[in-house]
């Protein structure tokens, strides 16, 4: 079975890092990725983690604003409500590599 998928989009916010017990580094972020129909356009916001020394240095030189080409694989994140204890769930990407494009911050 096949699951790849390449986005490229700008970051929401800074990207997070935090390590785990064995100190294997978790990187955090947020992609805003357009999609144009049309006259229309929608906007996804998609989380994406990036393990191991990709995620040191994706979490050293990403920022805010910047735009970025992400590789990886979906994954199924799957929670129960606090408020309802209904089930949620959500689609996130797995990155195995990330690429720098354009300039360091996007254009307003």
């Amino acid at each position: 079975m096949l699951n790849v998928v390449t986005l490229q989009g700008n970051l929401v916010d800074a990207p997070e890092i935090h390590y785990t017990a064995d100190n294997l580094p978790i990187c955090s972020a947020r992609l805003a990725c357009n999609n144009k129909r049309g006259k229309s356009e929608e906007t996804l916001f998609i989380d994406v983690t990036i393990f191991g020394k990709s995620g040191e240095a994706f979490h050293k030189f990403m920022e805010r604003g910047r735009q970025v080409i992400v590789e990886g694989r979906l994954r199924t994140d799957s929670w129960k409500d606090r408020d309802t204890g209904a089930p949620r769930s959500k689609i996130a990407v797995v990155a195995n590599g990330w690429h720098f494009v354009g300039n360091s911050k996007k254009e307003d």
